[in-house]
């Protein structure tokens, strides 16, 4: 029992401390310059808005409010839509899933992920670092331990890395 309650605190830990480190996110897609509606503008901005102060009072309610905000922007735009920016789409997208793992919701945010996966088949987007937002949630969401040789080949920030591969080396000792 221990054992698992260590394993649940270092997925927190490493959860925070990644999300926390990494910011915006970019497209792996051309950027189409449709106009997007004012509607959906207002919905990121109130989405966001409630994510600011999530950081500010650390509340998980309100970051799983900002990613239902954010579901519900989602929700009214078609995943097929061509009167919006794909790559909007796939911001707010992500931004819901981090919200999602930041509010303590891991299931919903690997649902969401694999959402995203399916309606963005071939895209992602990437933090300001350069790493991939889908290599970094499937690794702070994978239930079972990567291995090592799988997270080689992983785009994930330097110390994601690291805190994964320390938690391999603790669970196998």
């Amino acid at each position: 029992m221990n054992h698992l309650t260590q394993s649940c605190r270092l997925r927190t830990l490493l959860a925070s401390t990644t999300i926390l480190a990494l910011s915006a996110c970019s497209s792996t897609t051309p950027l189409v310059n449709f106009d997007v509606t004012g509607k959906l503008n207002d919905c990121e901005r109130r989405a966001v808005k409630l994510e600011q102060t999530a950081q500010k009072t650390v509340s998980y309610a309100q970051y799983n409010a900002a990613a239902n905000t954010l579901n519900n922007c989602l929700a009214e735009v078609s995943p097929h839509s061509t009167t919006t920016d794909v790559e909007q789409r796939m911001q707010l997208h992500a931004m819901m899933i981090l919200n999602r793992l930041k509010g303590g919701d891991a299931g919903g945010a690997a649902q969401e992920l694999a959402t995203f996966k399916r309606d963005f088949a071939g895209q992602d987007l990437y933090f300001s670092d350069m790493t991939s937002f889908i290599d970094t949630a499937t690794v702070l969401l994978s239930h079972s331990a990567v291995e090592k040789h799988q997270l080689s080949m992983m785009n994930i920030n330097s110390t994601l890395r690291e805190d994964t591969e320390r938690k391999i080396y603790w669970l196998s000792h």
